[in-house]
């Protein structure tokens, strides 16, 4: 229903705004609107860039916690190569959740872009959208995740949050749609 919703969209826009369906003067191949769709895809992936700092910073800050905590050998647990700190304290799990909150996205960027891409080459409008909208609930998520005080359930008591899997399913959707577009 939403990819049908999306196309609608697509079509809508680019009738209300012709601009946007001009070709491109860099590649005539794509329209004008595909420029939307690379500057949320862009500002995603440099927020990425610059959200791994805040991993480094509690990995630090809660080493510290726990140090004053009487916590035992804190530089060996919580430094690097270790992603996660062993135990079950409150400083170990809450760094925990901001690793975590990174990692999650290490382990679905690419997949999303891919997606992303295939959607924008059809319906570059309605792609930047979904980015922009799965950019917004990612930052709520990844900020509900690493304030959640080792509690990782408390990821999802945003209500943008959830975003980050309709925006992910509308793009996949879209991405179908223009597989078939191709092949006609």
């Amino acid at each position: 229903m939403f990819a049908v919703g999306g196309v609608f969209l697509e079509i809508a826009v680019t009738k209300a705004v012709p601009y946007l369906s001009q070709p491109s003067n860099s590649f005539d191949a794509l329209p004008r609107s595909f420029g939307l769709f690379v500057i949320a895809i862009t500002f995603l992936d440099l927020w990425i860039v610059n959200y791994s700092s805040v991993v480094g910073k509690a990995r630090k800050t809660y080493m510290e916690i726990a140090a004053k905590n009487g916590e035992k050998d804190t530089d060996k647990r919580y430094s690097l190569p270790n992603m996660y700190v062993d135990g079950s304290t409150k400083p170990a799990l809450s760094f925990n959740c901001v690793q975590r909150s990174h990692q999650h996205i290490m382990e679905s960027i690419a997949q999303f872009n891919m997606v992303a891409l295939m959607a924008a080459l059809n319906f570059p409008i309605v792609a930047a959208l979904l980015v922009s909208l799965h950019t917004a609930g990612r930052m709520t998520w990844c900020k509900s995740y690493a304030n959640s005080e080792g509690e990782p359930g408390k990821r999802y008591d945003h209500p943008l949050a959830f975003h980050i899997w309709t925006s992910m399913l509308g793009l996949a959707f879209l991405a179908f749609i223009s597989g078939f577009v191709f092949l006609l």
